[in-house]
């Protein structure tokens, strides 16, 4: 079967798939985990309670094999008493005893039973207590060597040709724990003396069970000393076990100990079987949430990848297109508000479109009839009508409109020139936002249109436009019928006329800002040139000069407007030159000079501060440097020397030289034009000389004057009027 698995390249589809997961792995995890936990928990109790209960049966079992084995001594040493020894071959005393001695006073020990490893020679207190027939048990060695103590059972005996005498029976240690039965399979049991040497374990021992038993005893309080549970490692298997103290006061020794042990993993041996079932479960129900969550999210992807269709489509401008969903849902409901939205974005797309491109037209600085034409067809494509007129006021027209109307079935266009009437203005006085007009006769100039007639326009919806609360135009939409307008396209149509008075707002505002930007350079360039009489008017001649050698030079626009900058603001240092340096009617000193050639620096310094006047910067720092070098501030030559520097040179050295000064008269201009020649790759650029020699020749005041020819004077002339001052 194949398993289409196309619909999880979207996003949501892969959050829901993973949301599916964790609503189902979540809980089953933290049920898996506490689940998990109590099982082990309950396993480990039902385990302690288990050693618990074994532990109680082999204490009272080797009590029992006590009192057993005591009989079996007893009747063992009744026998030797009567002169009938059990030999070894009784059997059943064998598989009780390993050994068996009789110790007479002053006699060596007679093997009864088997062969005896030691002999024990217990102390007068151990001895009265035999005589008087008690039953004794020791747990000790002869010898360090031995791997474990025995277990021994003394009883004293009378014997006709003695004084008396101790039977010491060697009790088998296997015996005495298990009773030749078997423990719980994975059970295993060790019994300690009350030195905590091992008297029988099923185990190795190894010091790991006696170190932890030994903790464990000391950490419990007094009391509660003679039982317990614990845990301890044996060749890397860790065990559970409980230990139980065995009172042995009725044979005159002290406590033994009992530890039953059981391997955890025995313990736990139900977890392992819990888990496995209860992860068939959790696959079983992973799979159902992974067959649930395919067939939903399938059903639901469809009309999503549908509706991120429509919204790229909404992204490459195609509103024209809906989205077809029919799922019978809230997909479905959403589609439709999508569609409805993609209409509403049609007509503002179209909106902006038609803003933009009026501002455009307007700020291009287009003439009416463009302007015009292009909020014609703006208006035309965002506002469905039967006719549009569009009417601007002329700027300095004397109440002059210009009027463009078109009707939509037809490709006549109507231009002319027509005035606002007073009630129109009234009018609109009255309706700031739209004026309807209904068959209303005589209609105003904006809407009198033949054109009108000829298509039975006979209704219009008026848009005024202000600027500074004064009327600048209308737009007229011409219908045949009233139609009925929805807030939105009413608000859409005010909108589209408010951009017309915004982008009409912004042209004049910027005009504005340049005559005001031109207005405030010529205002401080008079400022300059008003500290002395002798300066006065030298920036604006200079200026006007060098634009005269741009223009000729076929600079553009732009670069003529750094120029035109440039001239004005050229002197500006000198505003902290000294009055008396500059009106000083002799040579200056070296001084005075440097004073005076600091003015560039100085003038740099003010401007630059101002990011707009940094293109104006190296004309000012640079007007006085010479095309061969030796000018000032650094005696840059040729080319290193600011382009515009070298221009506005040739025009501020040409009304230096032409107008008086306190020091010298001014030079004829003849002579003047003669002296800028002859500076001709010296002082001044070549292609600039010649741009200006070519000006001086289109001047009506050169077609008067001759010019004089460059001689030896002239060279004088030149030393005393290009001081740089």
């Amino acid at each position: 079967m194949n398993i289409d698995t196309s619909f999880l390249r979207t996003r949501v589809a892969r959050r829901i798939v993973a949301l599916f997961f964790m609503c189902a792995l979540l809980p089953t995890s933290v049920l898996a985990v506490v689940a998990f936990g109590y099982v082990t928990s309950q396993l480990n109790a039902h385990g302690r309670e288990r050693l618990e209960e074994i532990g109680r049966l082999t204490k009272d079992a080797l009590l029992e094999r006590l009192m057993s084995l005591q009989t079996n001594v007893g009747i063992l040493a009744s026998g030797i008493a009567n002169g009938v020894p059990t030999g070894p071959s009784d059997t059943a005393m064998s598989a009780r005893f390993v050994a068996a001695s009789l110790h007479l006073d002053g006699r060596s020990p007679t093997a009864v039973l088997g062969n005896p490893r030691f002999f024990p020679q217990p102390e007068d207190a151990v001895r009265r207590q035999l005589h008087s027939g008690s039953t004794i048990v020791l747990s000790e060695s002869s010898s360090d060597a031995m791997d474990r103590p025995g277990i021994l059972m003394g009883r004293a005996l009378d014997l006709a040709d003695s004084e008396g005498g101790i039977l010491w029976a060697e009790i088998d240690p296997e015996y005495l724990a298990t009773g030749g039965e078997f423990l719980p399979r994975r059970t295993e049991l060790c019994v300690f003396n009350a030195a905590k040497r091992p008297l029988y374990c099923s185990l190795p021992i190894s010091e790991a069970i006696l170190d932890r038993l030994n903790v464990e005893i000391a950490s419990r309080p007094i009391g509660e000393a003679d039982r317990g549970h614990f845990e301890w490692t044996y060749q890397g298997e860790q065990y559970a076990a409980w230990y139980q103290s065995v009172f042995l006061r009725a044979w005159s020794a002290p406590d033994w100990t009992i530890v039953i042990s059981e391997p955890k993993a025995a313990v736990l041996a139900g977890r392992a079987d819990f888990w496995k079932f209860f992860m068939r479960v959790v696959i079983l129900a992973l799979l159902v949430v992974m067959l649930a969550s395919y067939v939903q999210i399938r059903k639901s992807m469809a009309p999503l990848v549908e509706l991120q269709s429509g919204t790229r489509r909404i992204a490459q401008r195609d509103f024209d297109s809906p989205v077809q969903v029919a799922s019978g849902d809230e997909f479905e409901d959403l589609a439709n508000s999508f569609n409805e939205m993609a209409g509403t974005l049609r007509k503002q797309f179209s909106a902006l479109t038609a803003i933009n491109e009026i501002d455009r037209a307007v700020l291009a600085g287009l003439n009416i009839d463009t302007i015009i034409d292009t909020i014609l067809s703006a208006t035309q494509r965002v506002m469905a009508c039967d006719g549009l007129s569009v009417s601007l006021a002329v700027p300095n027209g004397d109440g002059q409109w210009k009027l463009a109307a078109i009707a939509a079935s037809s490709d006549e266009k109507v231009v002319r020139d027509i005035r606002i009437s007073a009630r129109a203005a009234e009018q609109f006085s009255a309706n700031p936002t739209h004026l309807w007009l209904d068959g209303e006769e005589p209609k105003p100039s904006y809407a009198d249109v033949s054109l009108f007639d000829a298509h039975g326009i006979r209704s219009f919806l008026a848009l005024p436009i202000y600027m500074r609360e004064q009327l600048a135009g209308v737009i007229a939409l011409g219908y045949r019928t009233k139609p009925v307008f929805s807030d939105e396209d009413m608000v859409q149509a005010r909108q589209l006329a408010d951009q017309v008075a915004v982008a009409l707002s912004n042209t004049r505002l910027i005009e504005e800002l340049d005559a005001l930007n031109v207005g405030a350079l010529t205002a401080l360039a008079r400022t300059i040139d008003a500290k002395s009489h002798w300066t006065s008017g030298h920036s604006e001649r200079v200026t006007k000069t060098s634009l005269l050698v741009a223009q000729q030079l076929g600079l553009t626009e732009k670069e003529m407007e750094i120029i035109n900058r440039g001239g004005l603001l050229h002197d500006i240092g000198k505003i902290g030159i000294p009055q008396d340096i500059i009106d000083k009617p002799a040579r200056l000193t070296a001084e005075e000079r440097q004073v005076m050639q600091d003015h560039v620096t100085v003038g740099a310094r003010i401007l630059e501060p101002i990011a707009a006047y940094a293109d104006v910067i190296p004309i000012v720092l640079r007007h006085h440097e010479k095309f061969a070098g030796g000018g000032y501030p650094d005696g840059l030559v040729g080319e290193e020397i600011d382009f515009y520097a070298r221009v506005l040179a040739v025009g501020d050295v040409y009304d230096a030289v032409t107008s008086p000064r306190p020091y010298r008269s001014g030079m004829p201009t003849p002579e003047a034009i003669a002296l800028i020649e002859h500076e001709s790759g010296n002082h001044f650029d070549p292609t600039i000389v010649d741009a200006f020699l070519a000006v001086m020749k289109q001047s009506p005041l050169d077609v008067t004057e001759a010019v004089v020819p460059v001689y030896r004077p002239v060279d004088a002339a030149i030393r005393q009027v290009v001081q740089p001052r």
